[in-house]
């Protein structure tokens, strides 16, 4: 039986910081949101990236070695609806720690 995600590479874990609404405060006493961490397991791929031909616009600030990514959520299905568009979560792909922004259908 063959799967058309044979050529995805293995999962990744993405961890979004997804605000609750509620405050809470940090080693200063000043308050800061409150998020609740939401693991997802992704298998990701890597596609060619041209910011120039793409409707991808990269954002202030990100590196010139940028990587995109292609994958899909695997766990939790359907991926919770907490995570909004343009929410970026920790990730490490391929040994390398860093952070990811999906975009596309949610």
């Amino acid at each position: 039986m063959t799967t058309p995600f044979s050529n995805f590479g293995w999962h990744t874990v993405l961890v979004f910081a997804v605000p609750t609404g509620a405050l809470t405060q940090d080693e200063l006493g000043q308050a800061i949101p409150k998020s609740n961490r939401i693991k997802v397991m992704a298998p990701l791929k890597v596609k060619p990236l041209t910011f120039a031909h793409s409707r991808i616009q990269r954002p202030p600030g990100m590196d010139e070695r940028a990587l995109l990514l292609e994958g899909y959520c695997l766990e939790p299905v359907p991926l919770p609806h907490s995570i909004l568009p343009q929410t970026w979560a920790e990730a490490t792909w391929s040994g390398q720690p860093g952070l990811l922004l999906p975009h596309g259908p949610h």
